[in-house]
């Protein structure tokens, strides 16, 4: 290739003119990918993707902008695959392609991701405007997977990685950690190329930096920049004053990449037709409410229209577990960080096996997330049925939980009485029976004993919501009086947040002073209990808890007047652990659901008994 003038464009069409064959030949090539099964697929799919994307920024018109806002989602979500499959050691990402196929990547290894190869599926994340994809690519695991060791990369990826990262989070340190990836680059390269160093990745950091000025608080320290290149940052620059001080950066970087990409050694590359970093960082400037003062003409292609909502492409799949009690697949999504809010899950068979799928989101670093639970023969634990004086097992497995198995009571699965009655008989070990009891108690106690009216089916409605909050804690209340018991106790600790969300809030303060000396003191926890013991549980929204009446009647007596102080939808729970072969037990009480975990506000009506004399 004949050397090429200074002012060369990295888009030239005599360079390109050949662009429709080589787009053609990754279509091809991007086939050959997919019915392939290698461990780098995902990251190859990724450089497939974005290649496909920039040439077909060559074209005009609505079907090559199309092709390229569709590989844009692609490349991100392959780069997403990709990361998972580097920071996770088991199960597999599922990518839902745009024509209905479904391509899937095991967990473990490297997955072929790169410093370089991270930096552009982010990019071409926020020009997505993928927030899913994003937030697993940024997360401190899948960065720190997608690095590659000393032999094969320069020290500055990682700290340049970090920085990035930390702006597209939000990160208050995204500053701080940019200047630290500046200071990297002073180090001369052993592998990477000097100029595309100067040209590509300096830019981009001062970019980046400039950005996170205008970003951070009005009375945040300023984070200057390195200062050792022309266009280095001046770090005080606040407010619309930042946004042009970034807004010139832009343009520099524009220019390095052009002089890189046109007339450089990198020319002739089909990555280098668009400047994806600078235009994911440009994405995210226009999402945070930063636009830059100018936006180049270059950069239109990866700053596309606020796209349609639509289903996650990227969904990772763990790898299938056995469980043998009911309450496990909650511990387990909990400990990987999912909040109980939204979770859902369906009970199915499959190779003979009966299993509850699991699907919850919002977990740290995680897309949407599915699970699959073996659920146990309920013959294994009640016996064989031919042995002598054993019951005879129920069809459905003692493992389902209290939602699934009221779920398949009534959503026509088991359409005979005889699978139904089993199902019944599986409910009372969660005490849902009661429910009914109950609910006609009330009903008649209010309507002489005729038609139920609409306030009898709201207390109906009231009790059996009750009984299944305490289904759903009771693997919570068990582990609490286990040995583990005082180490989960301390987890409980109310939050700062939490005491505006539980109590009203003139008492907020108040209450978080009183409550904090007590954990501070000595923090609660509750004895252990002896082999054999069992748990009865109770829960009441606050708002109920003022009144005599079926949800209230098994809490203290205190908490009628504590009531008033009380944000009134919370739920509380009171439960005792009752030894075998008694009748009464050890109370506890002041657990309140948070939305997505429990907090623990034992005794609230001696622990704020100056509040209540006031």
């Amino acid at each position: 290739m004949t050397a090429a003038p200074d002012n060369a464009d990295p888009r030239d069409p005599v360079l390109w003119h050949g662009h429709a064959q080589a787009l053609a030949t990754r279509d091809a090539l991007r086939e050959t990918v997919l019915a392939a099964h290698y461990d780098d697929d995902a990251a190859q799919l990724l450089v497939l993707a974005a290649e496909r994307a920039a040439l077909a920024s060559l074209d005009a018109g609505a079907a090559a902008g199309a092709v390229l806002a569709a590989a844009l989602r692609e490349g991100a979500a392959c780069g997403g695959a990709a990361a998972l499959c580097a920071a996770r050691t088991e199960g597999q990402a599922e990518l839902g392609l745009d024509d209905g196929r479904t391509r899937v990547f095991r967990a473990g290894g490297r997955a072929g991701m790169s410093g370089p190869r991270w930096a552009l599926a982010t990019a071409m994340a926020s020009s997505a405007g993928d927030g899913v994809v994003l937030e697993v690519l940024t997360h401190p695991a899948a960065v720190a997977a997608c690095q590659e060791g000393a032999q094969t990369a320069d020290p500055f990826w990682t700290p340049y990685c970090v920085g990035l990262a930390a702006l597209y989070r939000g990160d208050a340190a995204a500053g701080t950690l940019l200047q630290a990836a500046m200071q990297a680059l002073h180090a001369p390269p052993r592998i990477a190329d000097a100029t595309q160093l100067a040209e590509l990745r300096r830019p981009v950091l001062q970019l980046a930096l400039q950005l996170a000025q205008a970003d951070a608080p009005a009375d945040a320290p300023a984070a200057g920049a390195a200062g050792d290149a022309a266009g280095d940052a001046t770090g005080d620059a606040t407010g619309d004053a930042a946004a042009e001080v970034a807004s010139d950066a832009l343009l520099l970087a524009l220019q390095a990449h052009a002089r890189y990409h046109g007339a450089g050694p990198g020319r002739g590359e089909a990555l280098g037709l668009l400047a994806f970093e600078l235009g994911g960082l440009c994405a995210w400037a226009q999402r945070a409410g930063h636009p830059l003062a100018a936006q180049p003409a270059a950069l239109a292609a990866l700053l596309p229209p606020v796209l349609p909502p639509r289903d996650a492409a990227l969904v990772y799949r763990f790898a299938p577990r056995r469980i043998l009690h009911d309450g496990e697949p909650h511990w387990f999504l909990d400990l990987q960080g999912f909040p109980r809010a939204g979770r859902r899950h369906v009970v199915g068979e499959r190779d003979g096996v009966l299993q509850a799928i699991y699907e919850a989101q919002g977990a740290p670093g995680l897309p949407p997330s599915r699970v699959a639970f073996a659920l146990p023969d309920a013959s294994a634990a009640l016996g064989s049925p031919g042995a002598p004086g054993a019951p005879a097992p129920p069809p459905w497995p003692l493992a389902l939980d209290a939602t699934a198995l009221r779920g398949l009571l009534h959503s026509g699965t088991a359409q005979a009485h005889a699978e139904a009655e089993p199902l019944q008989q599986a409910l009372v070990r969660y005490g849902v029976e009661h429910v009914g009891e109950a609910a006609s108690t009330e009903s008649t106690g209010r309507n002489g004993g005729g038609a139920t009216a609409p306030a009898g089916n709201a207390q109906a409605m009231a009790m059996a919501s009750a009984a299944l909050i305490c289904a759903e804690a009771m693997p919570l209340l068990q582990a609490l009086v286990g040995a583990q018991g005082a180490a989960l106790a301390a987890q409980l600790r109310p939050r700062p947040e939490d005491y505006a969300a539980v109590f009203r809030p003139e008492v907020a303060a108040a209450a978080r002073q009183a409550f904090d000396a007590v954990w501070d003191a000595a923090p609660p926890h509750p004895a252990r209990a002896a082999a054999g013991a069992r748990i009865t549980c109770h829960a009441a929204p606050a708002g109920m808890l003022a009144d005599e009446n079926a949800l209230s009647r098994p809490f203290p007596g205190g908490y009628r007047v504590l009531a008033a102080l009380l944000q009134p939808r919370r739920v509380w729970l009171a439960w005792k652990v009752i030894a075998p072969g008694r009748n009464a037990g050890m109370a506890y009480d002041g657990l309140v659901w948070l939305d997505d975990r429990w907090a623990w506000f034992p005794k609230p009506y001696r622990v704020m008994a100056a509040l209540l004399k006031t």
